[in-house]
């Protein structure tokens, strides 16, 4: 049975402590505040996420669990290109 969850967050930290399937880093690229919404969808073998920010962000990722395809990339056509080191 699908399940979907949506998160809010005002503080990256927190962001970055529950996306999932690794672990990663979020830096905010610019001052001011900061907003995202986590949104998660799962099916029985496979899991989703996706991940909207009021500012632009750098996401480092660190590690993925061995053994779970990760992939990361930008849906935003109107932001600048996405770079994965």
């Amino acid at each position: 049975m699908p399940h979907r969850r949506v998160f809010e967050f005002d503080d990256p930290y927190n962001l970055q402590a529950t996306l999932r399937a690794g672990t990663y880093e979020v830096f905010p690229l610019g001052k001011g505040s900061f907003h995202a919404e986590l949104t998660r969808v799962d099916f029985e073998h496979l899991w989703l996420q996706r991940c909207d920010t009021s500012a632009n962000v750098l996401l480092r990722t660190a590690k993925t669990w061995p053994g779970w395809p990760t992939s990361v990339g930008e849906t935003d056509h109107a932001t600048e290109p996405f770079a994965h080191f």
